[in-house]
């Protein structure tokens, strides 16, 4: 907790967009050192089939969560002042706690209904809900900390959350005992350590609802819940969709495996993907309220870095990868080893675009949006539909899924490309 508090003293101070970058970056680094040094341990403490299980919900729960927000967490950034981002704090809020209920009223019908094909899944009911409300509510905060620019603020949550999930997880395979998954049990926990720290920067935005003010705020900011929430779920589904299909289809055990492949191909995306996303959003919405212009300059030369960083990414995976997962996890970890190689050129890829995405839903491009990720979504579901009608085995299975996802991710890059020179150009 002291390195959290220390950097939260300091979140009051307004970072320039390098600094910014250093500081998530460092932190990140910190978060994801820790997760690949406790991995093999807890590869030999865990199973794959529990593995399998912390994949499924995670993956769930990635999806759900835009849905949950409304998408209010990206209009955020797009208010003035408090005054206007309050009501939008307040829907999303909303939204978060109406879905959660539903989600536990929905899991136990379902339970009752189908106990036998649920029993891979002990306890979902119960902790699928509160993972969405805990992770939903943390994206929130976050997102109000990245629109004050407090990045260290934001490094400092992220520090402490990635020991008290790895922490956590070291502490309860005990818990098997009684039937509680001790990865999803300290993901629970760490994300809600990570909404304890943030909650003080958050109580400004909060205080009673003003129903008016959010009606007004629902008129203005219409195509985020109706458009962007969507659009971005039907992202998410096809990126989390070869987990998902894989848990469902060949079974919780090869669902671990490639859920550890995912963990370890998402290292280099989340120690510097998100941190760059992350402050890319910031600086960009900074300029679109000045309407300062030059989106297309900061656009191409962020994602010039990415590039080189991508590529590097990519050869290392492909060629070095599958050597290094059966040396470090076991040779038991051997899918794993040969998904993460699958999962290479998708990686280098997703280093450039995952960062950029939201230019599109900063600047409201809701119709092409939607036909990118329906073509998307599309491109799996044939992957998935040839591997059910021909009864593909799993790595063929995994080699066109992930090709699918990087054919729709570059065409993705480029319309952003398009979008910011467009706009830029209007300024100008």
């Amino acid at each position: 907790m002291n390195v959290g508090m220390m950097l939260g003293r300091k979140a009051g101070r307004v970072m320039t967009a390098r600094k910014g970058f250093l500081v998530l970056s460092s932190a990140t680094a910190v978060g994801q050192i820790l997760t690949l040094l406790i991995l093999p341990i807890l590869t030999r403490l865990y199973t794959p089939e529990e593995f399998g299980v912390l994949t499924f919900v995670a993956s769930t729960t990635a999806i759900m969560t835009p849905f949950a927000l409304l998408r209010m967490d990206s209009a955020l950034l797009l208010p003035e002042d408090s005054v206007g981002t309050r009501p939008l704090v307040h829907i999303a809020l909303l939204g978060v706690t109406v879905a959660s209920v539903l989600l536990a009223l929905g899991l136990s019908a379902a339970l009752f209904l189908f106990a036998d094909e649920m029993g891979e899944f002990p306890g979902l009911q119960l902790w699928l809900p509160l993972m969405l409300f805990t992770t939903a509510i943390l994206a929130l905060q976050n997102q109000l900390v990245f629109r004050e620019r407090r990045y260290g603020l934001a490094a400092g949550r992220g520090i402490v959350q990635s020991i008290t999930i790895s922490g956590s997880q070291l502490a309860l395979p005990m818990a098997r005992g009684i039937g509680i998954n001790g990865l999803v049990l300290g993901t629970l926990v760490g994300s809600f350590i990570g909404n304890v720290l943030l909650i003080k920067n958050s109580l400004p935005y909060l205080g009673r609802p003003n129903w008016r003010e959010m009606k007004h705020a629902l008129r203005r900011y219409w195509k985020f819940p109706v458009v962007f929430a969507p659009s971005t779920g039907l992202v998410l589904i096809g990126q989390q969709a070869p987990l998902l299909f894989v848990v469902v289809w060949f079974g919780t055990g090869a669902g671990g495996q490639i859920g550890l492949a995912e963990r370890i191909v998402a290292v280099p995306l989340t120690l510097i993907g998100l941190s760059v996303g992350s402050v890319l959003d910031s600086e960009m919405s900074k300029r679109i309220r000045a309407e300062s212009g030059a989106y297309d300059r900061l656009y191409m030369k962020t994602s010039g870095y990415l590039l080189a960083i991508g590529c590097t990414v990519a050869v290392v995976l492909g060629i070095f990868g599958p050597a290094l997962i059966v040396f470090v996890f076991g040779e038991e970890w051997q899918l794993a080893a040969d998904a993460a190689q699958v999962m290479a050129i998708t990686a280098g890829i997703r280093m450039v675009v995952n960062p950029t995405r939201k230019l599109l839903t900063l600047f409201e491009r809701s119709r092409a949006t939607i036909l990118l990720e329906c073509a998307r979504l599309l491109l799996v579901a044939i992957a998935v539909a040839s591997t059910i009608q021909w009864n593909l085995p799993l790595i063929t299975c995994l080699w066109a899924m992930y090709v699918s996802l990087s054919v729709i991710d570059a065409i993705t890059w480029i319309y952003g490309a398009r979008v910011a020179r467009a706009e830029s150009g209007k300024i100008a």
